[in-house]
């Protein structure tokens, strides 16, 4: 599955963001002492990102507007290619599941550099 477009991006990215936060969130309600109103809260977002509602949504996609802006400022230096069958870097099962089929594969550092046209 190819990314159409700058928003299907920006939902995917937030998507990762949510499963990142469950995953910190989790963590660390193993070692800290959250107080029970805020455990209560996190817990009812511990749901896949599109069971979240709009307003939740919203903070992620924040979050995924900053990823966007650091990858347009670097895009020239940036090569996504699917030379690799496997990501070379280790996500999570659930995000690698959700982005395997997408244009997102090796880092580019296996592809010719594209010749100037002239």
């Amino acid at each position: 599955m190819k990314i159409k477009d700058k928003d299907e991006l920006r939902e995917k990215l937030a998507s990762i963001e949510h499963d990142q936060w469950v995953a910190w969130s989790k963590a660390i309600t193993k070692t800290e002492n959250i107080e029970k109103s805020r455990l209560k809260h996190w817990k009812e977002l511990w749901c896949d990102y599109d069971q979240l509602s709009e307003k939740m949504k919203k903070l992620d996609r924040e979050w995924a507007d900053a990823v966007i802006e650091v990858i347009e400022e670097h895009l020239e230096e940036v090569k996504i290619c699917q030379c690799s069958p496997k990501p070379k870097v280790s996500f999570p099962l659930k995000t690698y599941e959700r982005l395997k089929d997408t244009d997102i594969g090796c880092s580019g550092h296996c592809c010719p550099p594209k010749k100037d046209k002239k």
